[in-house]
């Protein structure tokens, strides 16, 4: 395996109800890039990044087969062993959905949830991480006079820019986007873009995109994934 690389997957088939979606798929996923899955609707792209932290075994009749090793440091992990915690895991392997989902509640504690999930109660560490992984979002500017506020009353773009601040609060090593912009507006989605392409020097990010001009833009590596065969592709 060359150093460079932070994800391997190797012969990596999955089903739903039996129904076949990825089908002995292999890639080497570059560790500090974006790389980008494109191809048409419905052939399994967003599934794919569900199979690299384990989430898709939240899916009643979903079953999957196959490798997937993660380089997390310098020790390579099969991510599909019973050894590895799901919870540990996606606390590495970071996720964020096409529509904003924001909690109940307000800024401050929709950051902080991640970390009392993880045991962090010293409320100095919860405040300086708060404002860190904020400040990475390119929102904290923004928020940081109104961190009591609902979550809700945040515009598209502010509530897409928090979800990606709070998977980075727990400093994942990689980050999967699923069509971060398809909702928002172009002025909103060229934030996150910029945003994006800032992250990767930080961690190593998988994004599915429908937008050939937004791959263009922003993508260092891009797959196809189309009849269940993923291929490497060229620059839109």
């Amino acid at each position: 395996m060359e150093t460079e690389d932070k994800i391997i997957i190797k012969e990596l088939s999955f089903a739903y109800r039996r129904r076949p979606v990825l089908d002995r798929v292999a890639a080497a996923i570059p560790a500090s890039m974006i790389t980008a899955i494109v191809g048409p609707s419905g052939q399994g792209k967003s599934t794919l990044l569900m199979t690299l932290n384990r989430l898709w075994e939240e899916i009643p009749g979903a079953q999957a087969s196959g490798s997937i090793k993660i380089r997390f440091n310098r020790d390579w992990i099969e991510i599909n062993s019973p050894k590895v915690d799901p919870p540990w895991l996606r606390a590495r392997v970071g996720m964020v959905f096409q529509a904003p989902n924001p909690l109940p509640a307000s800024i401050y504690k929709n950051m902080a949830f991640p970390l009392k999930i993880a045991g962090v109660k010293n409320r100095k560490e919860v405040d300086e991480r708060v404002e860190k992984a904020l400040r990475q979002a390119f929102l904290w500017t923004e928020v940081k006079d109104r961190l009591t506020d609902d979550a809700r009353t945040l515009s598209g773009g502010q509530q897409q820019r928090l979800c990606i601040a709070r998977a980075l609060i727990l400093e994942p090593e990689i980050l999967l986007l699923d069509e971060p912009t398809s909702s928002l507006d172009a002025e909103a989605g060229a934030v996150i873009e910029d945003l994006l392409s800032e992250l990767k020097s930080d961690c190593t990010l998988v994004m599915v995109s429908h937008y050939q001009e937004q791959v263009r833009r922003i993508a260092d590596r891009v797959f196809r994934l189309e009849n269940g065969i993923l291929k490497p592709a060229d620059m839109p």
